[in-house]
């Protein structure tokens, strides 16, 4: 199930980047608690998503399409700060932190590669609820890829 909770970047961890488009990323930072069905886990994962406009186009018909972003190894979807701003005029967009990296909890469960992809697989089922584009980079990639490969009802295009 999603349960939204609040951002995990306290004042102080705010306080050391000095980037504005970090800063502004950081600020729309969210977390959303998932089940893991098949593993009997919950754990955190951190996102930076659409603002309220997110579902409609420029000309106020249809959808915008989604698409989902994964970072690199030993980092955070605030890797994506200066991409995320462009590509939100024409697309419902999300970063989201890798399970283990960023700043999501795992609550103590393993975060291999299954784990990491189930994470991101009920982010797409809880959050977006719809088909998505997944843009990988590095071994966000390699997950993106795993994920496309494994459910190509969720995944729609890979970049």
């Amino acid at each position: 199930g999603v349960g939204l909770v609040e951002t995990p970047l306290t004042g102080e961890l705010i306080a050391e980047i000095e980037e504005s488009a970090c800063l502004d990323m950081a600020g729309r930072l969210q977390k959303v608690e998932l089940a893991l069905p098949d593993m009997n886990a919950t754990v955190d994962v951190s996102f930076v998503g659409p603002k309220d406009d997110k579902s409609k186009a420029k000309d106020g018909k249809g959808e915008k399409p989604a698409i989902v972003m994964v970072h690199g190894f030993d980092s955070s979807c605030l890797e994506f700060r200066r991409l995320f701003p462009i590509l939100e005029e024409d697309f419902e967009v999300y970063a989201v932190d890798v399970l283990g990296w960023g700043f999501t909890d795992s609550k103590g469960q393993d975060c291999g590669p299954k784990y990491k992809g189930a994470a991101l697989v009920e982010f797409i089922k809880s959050v977006v609820k719809r088909p998505v584009t997944m843009l990988g980079a590095s071994l966000g990639g390699a997950v993106a890829i795993d994920l496309a490969a494994s459910y190509p009802d969720l995944v729609s295009k890979l970049v």
